[in-house]
């Protein structure tokens, strides 16, 4: 019993001697090679090192030509072909290096290069942490693969990874673009770069900005967000969040959306935009809203989809509006299924049984062609079952009407002055007296055409060509359903009011 009893305590003093001895162990480094080692005085305790120089400290390998090592082997100093073998992807190359032991940190000057499998980075003065697998320089280096330089004033490079983070004046140049960050994650496995902070990139075709995001210089897509935009020519497109692909120089926005045309002074708002740059397009939704501002005034057209179409220095040439498109400006306001806006030469063609107002006029026909000169409306062209129809009397409920095959009005300084009726002109109009405003008759005339002469929004005088016919009916020896024309109808209410009531959908319901 005494016997076996020696035995473990001999076995535990041995076991608990490697353990001790494994601990002191690992603060040392160890000498592999050397093709000549010299202890002198000189030295102090020091000795030097030359030649093929290799060590190992706890699986890591470090080699040079020469080297300083201290007798109780805590550190050494090497120098020229500095060489570690940080792990099976990644070795560190330097011209000096100083390696303590205990901090397990590698101190690298000069010449340094940490080559990966997929890049490698270059600095004059690398720190190399083998406890956590981080190298990192403080003072300027760039990491190059094969399509990309990025440099910095700082950076951490994760070799277990091999993805780094660059801080301070962050700049990586491409071929196509070039990047300017705050803060950058880069993968050169995956050409992804993550970046935070205010970011520029610059490329021929394009400026962008945004605070966060990501860029993928293999498919060259990315992720734009916060405060992100995207300037093309003349055209900016702004959104919470961007997508863009580079290849096919096609963006997305969302959320916040807005696209700016500098040049045309037209802004265009919404939820989701499509942006199609060398197809020359892109498209706005969910709650579009389209601004044109001209000189003191400003056209806010709505509709489900807005589509612009841009020139070649991507300046817009023409916006189509589609399904319940509704715009108003304070001297025109309008409602049409949809219309065409053609902004080099302002004319805005209006489809499918359009409505519009005028001052105290309602307009209405199959289609319209408003053309808008120097900001001010121009003339106005009602295509097929055109009519002009005003308010008489909101009591009586009495109209003013014109009917004819087509309408021509031609404004001055954004006031009707004068309209031709062309192809089965008629009118009805309420004669009253100018003193008191009684009602005087009810003035019928139908011919070929006739023009219409508006002085302060009433008429002044009519002229009749070809076969004529008129009648002036005294007041209730006319049966009401003569006094109005075929296809009557009066739609005040579909009228906006403001900019906010063109996304009154309940309005616009029927």
């Amino acid at each position: 019993m005494k016997y076996e009893t020696r035995i473990l305590t001999i076995l535990f003093l041995l076991l608990a001697g490697l353990q001790l001895w494994a601990q002191e162990d690992s603060t040392k480094i160890r000498l592999i090679n050397a093709d000549e080692q010299i202890f002198s005085k000189e030295f102090g305790d020091i000795q030097r090192l030359i030649g093929h120089v290799a060590f190992v400290h706890q699986g890591t390998y470090l080699y040079c030509d020469s080297a300083h090592m201290q007798n109780d082997q805590s550190f050494f100093d090497g120098y020229r072909n500095v060489r570690i073998i940080a792990n099976d992807s990644v070795t560190i190359y330097a011209d000096q290096l100083h390696y303590d032991t205990q901090s397990k940190i590698a101190d690298l000057r000069t010449n340094v290069r940490l080559v990966s499998h997929h890049s490698t980075l270059y600095t004059d003065e690398l720190f190399y942490d083998r406890t956590t697998g981080i190298a990192y320089y403080l003072k300027g280096g760039k990491i190059v693969d094969t399509t990309n330089v990025l440099t910095s004033r700082k950076a951490y490079y994760y070799t277990s990874g091999e993805y780094a983070f660059f801080k301070d004046s962050v700049v990586l140049t491409n071929p196509n673009y070039k990047m300017f960050s705050d803060t950058l994650r880069y993968a050169p496995n995956e050409k992804l770069s993550n970046f935070y902070g205010p970011t520029f990139i610059y490329s021929k075709e394009n400026t962008i900005y945004c605070e966060n995001g990501w860029y993928n210089s293999a498919y060259d897509r990315a992720q734009f967000n916060r405060d992100a935009y995207l300037i093309s020519g003349n055209s900016t497109l702004r959104g919470d969040s961007l997508f863009y692909d580079r290849q096919r120089d096609y963006g997305e926005a969302f959320d916040n959306v807005s696209l700016l045309d500098t040049v045309k002074n037209m802004l265009i708002e919404g939820e989701t935009a499509y942006l199609y740059n060398k197809e020359g397009y892109a498209f706005v939704t969910d709650q579009a809203l389209a601004s044109m501002i001209d000189r003191d005034d400003t056209l806010f057209l709505h509709a489900d989809t807005l589509f612009v179409e841009f020139d070649s220095t991507q300046s817009a040439r023409l916006l189509t509006a589609y399904y319940k498109a509704r715009f108003f400006r304070e001297d025109i306001q309008g409602f049409t299924d949809s219309l065409v806006y053609s902004i080099q030469d302002s004319v805005m063609h209006l489809y499918h049984k359009p409505l519009m107002w005028s001052g105290d006029n309602q307009l209405s026909s199959d289609s319209m062609l408003l053309v808008i000169a120097h900001g001010e409306m121009d003339s106005i062209t009602l295509f097929q079952h055109a009519t002009i129809i005003s308010v008489d009397d909101s009591t009586l409920k009495t109209y003013n009407q014109i009917q004819g095959n087509t309408i021509v009005g031609h404004f001055h300084d954004n006031e009707m002055t004068r309209m031709d009726v062309l192809g089965n002109a008629k009118s009805i109009y309420f004669l009253r007296d100018e003193a008191d405003s009684s009602l005087i008759g009810i003035n019928v005339t139908e011919a070929k055409y006739f023009k219409i002469y508006i002085h302060n929004r009433k008429i002044k005088g009519i002229s009749n060509f070809g076969q004529v016919e008129g009648k002036i009916f005294p007041w209730g020896k006319m049966k009401k359903e003569d006094m109005r024309i075929k296809g009557f109808f009066w739609k005040e209410k579909l009228r906006p009011g403001s900019k906010s009531e063109l996304f009154d959908d309940k309005k616009y319901a029927d």
